[in-house]
């Protein structure tokens, strides 16, 4: 399907159909990178409903609040999921 194919068949749709749609069609292969903040809560909400196995990740940049953390925390534990957490490994650049 191109785009515009795409455009058409979702015109009418709600965002659960949509989501419900490709999480299906690309089951195994799509993966949602979250923030924690409010519209990724929506879209956890949503996909958990869905699909409770599809994969959810968030970055760890080594600069997050502990209260990031804690929403992490409380929010695996609310959709009784793991959110995968990745870490960034950061280098010092030096020049010589």
């Amino acid at each position: 399907m191109n785009i515009e194919e795409l455009n058409k068949k979702f015109e009418k749709s709600s965002p659960e159909e949509i989501l419900e749609f490709f999480l299906e069609k690309y089951s195994g292969k799509i993966a949602l990178s979250s923030s924690l903040g409010a519209e990724d809560q929506v879209l956890t909400d949503m996909i958990v409903k869905i699909n409770k196995n599809t994969q959810i990740f968030s970055l760890d940049t080594g600069r997050l609040f502990p209260e990031t953390y804690s929403l992490l925390e409380q929010t695996n534990k609310y959709f009784n999921i793991n959110i995968e957490l990745f870490s960034v490994v950061i280098f010092e650049n030096k020049f010589l």
